[in-house]
C-alpha cells in the first residue's frame, strides 16, 4: 500500500468496506479476520498517507509565509533605493540649467524635452475623457441576498474548504 495515491487507498478501502458490510449482513454482523486486518491495514496507510499530505500543505504555507515576508522586505528596498534615485535626479536638475549637459566616461546626464498633460481640476474634465470601471462588490451582495434580496447575476453557494492546522 506504501507509495500509492491517496485515491487508490481511499477507493480500496471503501470497496473492502463495502464489502464487509455485504459479508456482515450475509453472517449475523461477523466478518472474516482477514478482510478485518486488510481494513486495519488500509485504515492505517490511508491516515499516514493523509498526515503526509497535511504536513506538506502546513510545510508549504510556512515557506510561502516566508517567501512573501521576503518579497514584501525586498519591495521596501527596492522602493528606498528608487527614492533615493528620484531624489538624486531631482538634486542634479536643480542644480543644472536646462540644456546643460555633464558627460564622463562613466556617465552623461542632460536635459530632454517631453510633453505630459497636467490635470487642473479633474471634475471639470469632461466625462468622453474619463474611464469608467465598474466593480461587484460581493460583501453588499452576500448582505443582500442574506437579507431576503434576490440579486440577479449572484447566487449565495455553500462551500467546503479544507482546514489544516
Amino acid at each position: 500500500m506504501r507509495g500509492l495515491q491517496l485515491y487508490v487507498i481511499k477507493n480500496e478501502y471503501d470497496a473492502l468496506m463495502a464489502q464487509a458490510e455485504d459479508y456482515a449482513a450475509e453472517n449475523e454482523g461477523v466478518i472474516p479476520d482477514d478482510l478485518s486486518d486488510r481494513l486495519d491495514e488500509i485504515g492505517e496507510c490511508y491516515q499516514e498517507k493523509m498526515e503526509n499530505c497535511g504536513l506538506i500543505v502546513k510545510n508549504c504555507l510556512v515557506e510561502a509565509e516566508a517567501i512573501r515576508n521576503e518579497e514584501k522586505a525586498l519591495a521596501a528596498r527596492r522602493k528606498s533605493l528608487e527614492n533615493r534615485a528620484e531624489w538624486l535626479k531631482n538634486y542634479m536638475s536643480d542644480n543644472m540649467d536646462v540644456g546643460e549637459t555633464f558627460e564622463t566616461p562613466k556617465v552623461k546626464v542632460s536635459f530632454r524635452r517631453s510633453e505630459s498633460v497636467e490635470i487642473t481640476n479633474a471634475d471639470a474634465v469632461p466625462d468622453d475623457y474619463c474611464k469608467i470601471t465598474r466593480e461587484v462588490s460581493k460583501a453588499a451582495i452576500k448582505a443582500a441576498i442574506k437579507a431576503g434580496s434576490a440579486v440577479s447575476g449572484a447566487q449565495m453557494v455553500e462551500k467546503y474548504n479544507i482546514q489544516i492546522k
